[in-house]
């Protein structure tokens, strides 16, 4: 028994992601495919242990994408609560702003560039 799946969503999504082809059988609660909204991009980046104090939750930063030219800011909304052992470095998320830029300018998996504020972010 063949079934043909078709699904719908109201958010604006992507897709970034097929994980099998047409014809391909899946267990049940196995990924098919993976989206990203278009509206909610995040950006994820290091810090070296001795600039932690540079970070802190709520905190602006920059950021730039090298391969459009594009620019923006993000909040920081996520600090890792130990320090990644194999690349001395906490792991950072941020929400870019609304508004920061086009979707064209800004896609899901582009490489960006983060700066912090020279500034120490109070505690």
């Amino acid at each position: 028994m063949r079934w043909r799946v078709t699904t719908k969503t109201r958010i604006c999504n992507t897709p970034a992601a097929r994980y099998g082809d047409a014809g391909t059988f899946v267990g049940a609660g196995v990924p098919v495919v993976r989206v990203v909204r278009a509206d909610d991009l995040w950006v994820r980046f290091a810090v070296v242990e001795d600039r932690l104090d540079r970070v802190a939750i709520g905190r602006q930063v920059e950021l730039s994408i090298p391969t459009t030219g594009a620019r923006g800011s993000a909040t920081i909304r996520h600090i890792a609560p130990e320090l990644d052992a194999s690349a001395r470095m906490f792991f950072v998320e941020a929400r870019l702003e609304h508004g920061t830029a086009t979707p064209r300018e800004i896609r899901a998996g582009l490489a960006a560039r983060v700066s912090l504020n020279c500034a120490v972010a109070k505690r």
